[in-house]
């Protein structure tokens, strides 16, 4: 701050306030700067090269020019508006993002009349939450980070938490039907060997019963083919018997007609 002339009680204030501040400090039409212009008889002036938007050098120098106890109210009322900026990181919390729209987070920005911004360096990093209000709403600004952290802080925790289950859930599923799926299996095979067995035990009865059969068979056929051919000598001896008694009744007569 500098006093660059004083004539008729006027002075005019130099103060260094940050360019990018400016549009906070002068508000949504002029509105802020207007009501402080007004309550200290003073006007203050934000240099115009800010307002171009081509790359150039910003300056942070504002006027004021009024009364000397008007300038330092004015100046005074310039720091008051600066903005207190406190920031807090929230750990990491696999991908999620905190909901700026959430009732919670709304209801202490409006309480605390502060502006909350949250903003994430990149995937698998923490959350920046950024916390801005006015220097003479410190009160307001601490409130609001004490109760952003609780909540914040609670709520990525408890998504975490809850991340996390239904991991394991889904993998201690996955398992589960894994080791179903090998006990069907199993059981498959089981079941086919069983009935492979039994085929071939099956096959192996049929195998001894034609076996037996045949060995029937052909024990049947020797029997009757010996009792056959004993049947024939027994004939054969018989016819030869008779054939003898009949040689004997024949040659009977012939003796006698001898004698």
């Amino acid at each position: 701050m500098s006093v660059l002339d004083t004539k008729s009680n006027r002075v005019t204030l130099k103060m260094d306030v940050s360019f990018t501040e400016h549009s906070h400090i002068i508000g949504k039409g002029g509105n802020i700067i207007r009501k402080v212009m007004e309550e200290t008889g003073c006007h203050i002036h934000f240099p115009d090269s800010n307002r171009c938007t081509q790359q150039q050098e910003k300056s942070n120098q504002v006027s004021i020019a009024g009364q000397i106890t008007g300038a330092e109210q004015a100046r005074a009322k310039i720091r008051e508006l600066l903005p207190l900026v406190l920031f807090f990181e929230l750990p990491i919390s696999g991908g999620l993002q905190p909901d700026m729209n959430s009732p919670t987070v709304q209801h202490v920005v409006q309480s605390c009349n502060v502006a909350v911004n949250m903003k994430q360096k990149g995937r698998g990093f923490s959350t920046t939450v950024t916390v801005r209000g006015s220097a003479s709403n410190t009160g307001g600004v601490k409130d609001a980070c004490v109760k952003l952290m609780d909540h914040l802080a609670g709520t990525v925790g408890v998504s975490f938490i809850i991340i996390i289950i239904i991991v394991n859930v889904v993998v201690i599923f996955i398992i589960s039907i894994f080791i179903i799926i090998i006990i069907i299996i199993i059981i498959l095979i089981i079941i086919i060997i069983f009935i492979i067995i039994i085929i071939i035990i099956i096959i192996i009865i049929i195998i001894i019963i034609i076996i037996i059969i045949i060995i029937i068979i052909i024990i049947t056929s020797s029997t009757s083919s010996s009792s056959s051919s004993s049947s024939s000598s027994s004939s054969s001896s018989s016819s030869s018997q008779l054939i003898i008694i009949i040689l004997i009744i024949i040659n009977v007569p012939k003796a006698n007609l001898c004698l």
